[in-house]
């Protein structure tokens, strides 16, 4: 990524990696969650 330059692609813009990172905390968080819970939050 290049500082203060023209972005070359969507993955160079803050707010994507920002959101990127945000997910995939998101994803460990939720890995622990028992599976019936898993069920519950797709309904």
């Amino acid at each position: 990524m290049s500082q203060g330059g023209p972005a070359r692609s969507f993955e160079d813009l803050m707010v994507w990696q920002k959101a990127h990172r945000f997910v995939l905390d998101i994803y460990k968080f939720t890995k622990a969650f028992p599976k019936d819970v898993d069920i519950i939050m797709l309904r």
